[in-house]
């Protein structure tokens, strides 16, 4: 495929996309993930870095919410935030290829979308268009582009971003192309950083630097506008070689935000599938954790590189450590916001199951290729020399797998309990499954604020 007019191509389709024209699917597709993104979120505003951030943005003026918060700042300013809130715990919802959709575009349209005074109905088309083009870059250019060390969440995410904003403003066809370029430059984020406090500004970064690529377009600010097409493209750059033909494959016909997924583990998504087959397991068979020897984990490669930490130090690392996720199911019956924790990390039981896991590509997985569906067959041996063993294929969640509207509500509930009073939650909740009748956000963001 020739790649010349890829950047036209995603202006048309942002610019002809029509609220009314959007599907109820998609429309309720997208409602999902804002449920999903608030509720994480909101539970990552009761995390240190919080306050971190309002120093960091203390001197910035503006009217726009901090999720959690009764701070309110400039619309970049809540954009980096509100995105390095919802990405701090790692639960935050989940896509092949680009990683994460929400956390980047939601905190951008909602910054911009208080800013501008625009209805529920006009942010959730944004969205939806955002996510379609941050989906499609990161499908030309995965897995070669993580393999590489990139952050598809972070360098193909900013292009949605862009778009949703392009969108927003109103954006013509020039500005949009003109926007892409500027956005291309602002691209970064690197997977070395995983479980570092780093790793969370990813998202907070690709946000405001994704609003602001289209604010620039908005003021005449020029950039490169065939980002997507010929030499030193984004695709050549960040990949080798890029898959031309998914940028605009079905562009408009088929909807990449239909095939998202929910994390109901507050850890890294490749951890879920083996999360699941201890948990089924150790439930089955009444598993004594002092009794086990070994647990083997036969997966993919995306799993290993995803999960660097085998012996974790702090508990971002463990967000990334396949025998702390492992060893806290086991243990505790449970992997949840409550028990994600410090003082779980000093278990004995807990540090001493670590120290038996092994992870290691599966043979039998090869023909799966570099992803799969992130499967994990997990082999649990006892001191009796007996042993237990389940393949999982799907995590609960993914989006073969699916987590039902009921299942991502009490995920909401259990993420703001700690932030809301119970009505408030609920009366946010209900708001959230209503969102493309509001006449502003105003009154939604106004909820978010404790007390």
């Amino acid at each position: 495929m020739n790649r010349e007019g890829v950047a036209s191509r995603f202006a048309d389709f942002i610019s002809e996309i029509r609220t009314s024209e959007i599907s109820e699917t998609c429309f309720h597709a997208a409602k999902r993930c804002f449920v999903d993104y608030f509720g994480v979120a909101l539970a990552g505003s009761a995390h240190p870095i919080a306050k971190i951030l309002k120093r960091y943005i203390a001197d910035q003026k503006g009217q726009c919410s901090i999720l959690g918060s009764r701070y309110q700042t400039s619309m970049e300013g809540a954009a980096f935030i509100n995105g390095t809130l919802g990405h701090v715990l790692d639960y935050d919802d989940v896509k092949a290829n680009i990683g994460h959709i929400s956390v980047t575009i939601a905190p951008a349209v909602l910054a911009l979308g208080e800013n501008l005074g625009k209805s529920g109905a006009e942010v959730l088309a944004a969205f939806f268009a955002g996510a379609e083009i941050s989906s499609r870059v990161a499908n030309s250019v995965e897995p070669a582009h993580s393999q590489q060390g990139w952050h598809p969440t972070a360098t193909c995410g900013i292009f949605g971003v862009a778009a949703a904003c392009g969108k927003l403003l109103g954006l013509d066809r020039d500005a949009l192309r003109r926007m892409f370029g500027i956005a291309g430059s602002f691209s970064g984020g690197l997977r070395r950083n995983t479980g570092t406090p780093t790793k969370p500004f990813h998202a907070g970064q690709t946000a405001q630097n994704g609003l602001k690529a289209a604010l620039l377009a908005s003021l005449g600010v020029s950039g490169d506008p065939d980002i997507f097409s010929g030499k030193k493209s984004f695709g050549e750059v960040f990949s080798s070689p890029a898959c031309e033909g998914e940028l605009v494959r079905d562009l408009g016909q088929s909807f990449e935000l239909l095939k998202n997924g929910f994390k109901l583990y507050p850890c890294c998504a490749s951890a879920h599938t083996a999360i699941d087959a201890v948990l089924s397991l150790s439930g089955e068979h009444s598993i004594d954790p002092t009794e086990i020897i070994g647990i083997e984990v036969g997966t993919v490669p995306l799993v290993i590189d995803n999960l660097p930490h085998e012996k974790p130090q702090n508990i971002g690392e463990c967000r990334f450590s396949m025998p702390f996720c492992l060893s806290l199911a086991l243990v505790d019956g449970k992997v949840t916001l409550e028990n994600f924790s410090e003082e779980r990390l000093g278990n004995a039981c807990i540090k001493d199951l670590m120290g038996r896991v092994t992870l290691f590509t599966d043979p039998e997985m090869v023909s799966l290729g570099y992803r799969g569906t992130e499967n994990a067959n997990v082999k649990i041996v006892m001191k009796s020399g007996r042993a237990y063993q389940k393949r999982v294929d799907t995590a609960i969640g993914h989006p073969l797998n699916p987590v039902s509207d009921e299942g991502l509500k009490s995920k909401f509930r259990s993420c703001t309990k700690q932030v809301l009073p119970p009505e408030r939650s609920e009366m946010l909740l209900s708001m959230l499954l209503s969102f493309e009748q509001l006449p502003d956000l105003k009154g939604l963001l106004s909820l978010t604020r404790p007390g």
